[in-house]
C-alpha cells in the first residue's frame, strides 16, 4: 500500500483535459432545379441526373420505381408549383416525357 501511495504522490498533477466541441455546418445543397425553356420543364441536379443515367427504362419495374423516387424527392410538387399541366414536356438530361398527373 505504501508503494502505491509513493508512486501516486510522485505523479505531477495536470489540469483536467478540456473537451473541444466542434460544430460543423453543412451547406444545404439544392437537390434539383427546374426551369422552363422552349416550352419544356428542364430538371437538373446531381441526384436526379444520376437516377436517370442508372435507370433502365426498358425494364417494366424501372418506371414505377423512378416515379416513386421523383415523388419522394418533391419534384412532382415543385413542378405543380411551377404551373405544369398534363401533357407538358419534361426533360432530364436526354430523357423527355409528357407530364401526367
Amino acid at each position: 500500500m505504501k508503494r502505491v501511495y509513493l508512486t501516486l504522490s510522485q505523479i505531477q498533477e495536470t489540469s483536467p483535459a478540456t473537451e473541444e466541441i466542434v460544430v460543423t455546418r453543412f451547406k444545404e445543397d439544392i437537390p434539383f432545379r427546374i426551369r422552363k425553356t422552349n416550352g419544356a420543364y428542364e430538371i437538373s441536379g446531381d441526384r436526379i441526373e444520376k437516377l436517370v443515367a442508372m435507370t433502365n427504362f426498358d425494364n417494366d419495374e424501372a418506371l414505377p420505381r423512378f416515379q416513386h423516387i421523383i415523388e419522394k424527392m418533391g419534384i412532382n410538387q415543385a413542378l405543380r408549383e411551377k404551373g405544369i399541366e398534363n401533357g407538358d414536356l419534361v426533360r432530364i438530361l436526354d430523357l423527355e416525357f409528357e407530364y401526367q398527373e
